[in-house]
């Protein structure tokens, strides 16, 4: 199948590049010892709060963007197949193997956390799915669920800022205040399918930043992050939570698109390579960075650990694309690994020579 193609647009790059810093460093909270007092609860809230919703904000802000450059829908299949591949099969293997690495730590005695218990095939399935050995995997399969409904809620929205707007209002006020808190919380890891429900509304916010012209982008977030943090201020419970994290990531995406070219040069690099940083930082690596980084002050202990783990991820993933296992984190069509491209650009420059 032809590999699908989009413009590429920087400002969901740099978010997500940040934002893959942000579930590095949640993860490091962890394992450092991050004082209670101070600046560091502001810090938290924001890291955690803002780290995987601003994936879906930047995913539905994709969304929209390409629907208004008139995607056909045979492009649209294309995507959503290309989407399982990339998002699905990575899912799926990287459980696996958390989840052997997890049961071989447990019977050794130095897995941390509730045992895992995998009796059955049920029971096999059910971890895999909650996320039991890795929890954060559950991203991949929520962001696709979030992929096949966009389509068919999106059509109700399309062309129209203030439709676009009050859908994502009704979706994020409806479910986030009302129904989520009816619903039973998974006893171990998260579900994917209430997570997808969640990441929905945030892509739903990303619909209505990318219907609004181009010189409103600013405007269309700050206004409504300020409005959300007063109701969040003046409201208690879910309402709370939910305007004080929308405003949040609101923020988080102003500052994205109005990140200076060259300052946005890093973040845009990371946002190109989140899949591999997302899977490969691995509990394991992330543990002997973060036993170094205690050794430092948390101010620097933190930075170190976020660096030393992505560093880290970036590096193995290269190494792992080198001998052809690059479809581990990206099993998109027509993809080669690094070694076979190199080896392609060596052949075209010899034909040129010759």
């Amino acid at each position: 199948m032809k590999r699908v193609k989009h413009v590429r647009f920087p400002e969901p790059d740099r978010l997500r590049g940040v934002a893959i810093l942000f579930v590095v460093a949640i993860h490091a909270f962890s394992y450092l010892r991050i004082p209670t007092g101070g600046a560091w609860p502001a810090v938290w809230f924001v890291v955690h709060q803002t780290a995987v919703p601003a994936f879906f904000l930047a995913d539905g802000w994709l969304y929209g963007k390409r629907r208004r450059q008139a995607m056909s829908s045979a492009a649209e299949i294309a995507f959503l197949s290309a989407s399982a591949r990339r998002l699905l099969a990575p899912w799926l293997v990287f459980s696996l193997v958390y989840l052997a690495l997890r049961l071989v730590t447990q019977a050794l005695g130095v897995a941390g956390g509730a045992p895992v218990q995998v009796n059955s095939a049920g029971a096999l399935v059910m971890a895999i799915w909650h996320g039991a050995a890795a929890e954060g995997l559950y991203f991949l399969p929520a962001l696709m669920i979030v992929r096949l409904v966009t389509p068919r809620l999106h059509r109700l929205a399309a062309g129209s800022p203030i439709r676009a707007t009050g859908l994502a209002i009704l979706l994020m006020v409806g479910w986030r205040v009302f129904l989520e808190p009816r619903l039973p919380v998974p006893a171990v890891g998260v579900d994917p399918l209430l997570a997808g429900a969640t990441g929905l509304c945030f892509a739903a916010v990303g619909w209505a930043l990318a219907e609004a012209p181009a010189r409103f982008s600013l405007p269309a977030a700050i206004v409504p992050a300020v409005l959300l943090a007063a109701a969040g201020v003046a409201t208690e419970g879910r309402a709370a939570a939910m305007g004080f994290q929308t405003s949040a990531v609101l923020v988080l995406w102003a500052l994205a698109v109005a990140m200076p070219a060259r300052l946005a040069q890093p973040p845009e690099w990371l946002g190109r390579r989140t899949m591999e940083i997302y899977l490969l930082h691995a509990p394991f690596l992330i543990k002997v960075v973060c036993v170094a980084a205690a050794l430092l002050p948390p101010a620097l202990g933190l930075p170190v650990a976020v660096a030393g783990s992505t560093a880290g991820a970036l590096a193995l993933a290269a190494g792992l694309d080198r001998f052809g296992l690059g479809w581990l984190w990206d099993a998109s069509p027509g993809r080669a690994p690094a070694r076979s491209e190199a080896a392609a650009a060596k052949a075209v420059g010899r034909s040129a020579a010759s």
